[in-house]
């Protein structure tokens, strides 16, 4: 016995005609994810080895950076560099800084007093 469509009934063929068309666009919607699972997958295979080779890159500056340091310290040049009194700045004297202040221009247009809360304007 052979199948003959044309003893199907119209709406049997478009029930069917939908069920195939259904089946191709959930293959298609399902390939389309697996093209993107693949496509950031990738990116993050990709991502992942540029930032550990940066992140390698970086560590080995700053070892390299922190030996040479290190070495620079422990060298010890007293010949070159002799020690030498720093000078003051001879901008104010040694003292009390409160009083120093007393007078200045600053503390009578700010109102400063040096203590906290009390604004007093001379």
């Amino acid at each position: 016995m052979q199948f003959d469509l044309s003893s199907v009934e119209t709406a049997t063929l478009v029930f069917i005609g939908t069920l195939v068309f259904g089946a191709i666009l959930a293959a298609f919607v399902l390939a389309a994810g697996l093209v993107a699972l693949v496509v950031l997958g990738a990116g993050k295979l990709t991502w992942m080895v540029v930032v550990n080779t940066l992140m390698a890159v970086v560590h080995a500056i700053n070892s390299g950076w922190d030996r040479l340091v290190h070495r620079a310290s422990d060298v010890e040049l007293p010949s070159d560099f002799p020690a030498q009194p720093s000078p003051g700045t001879g901008t104010l004297p040694a003292g009390n800084l409160e009083g120093q202040l007393k007078g200045s221009p600053t503390r009578r247009i700010h109102g400063y007093t040096g203590q906290s809360g009390q604004g007093d304007n001379p």
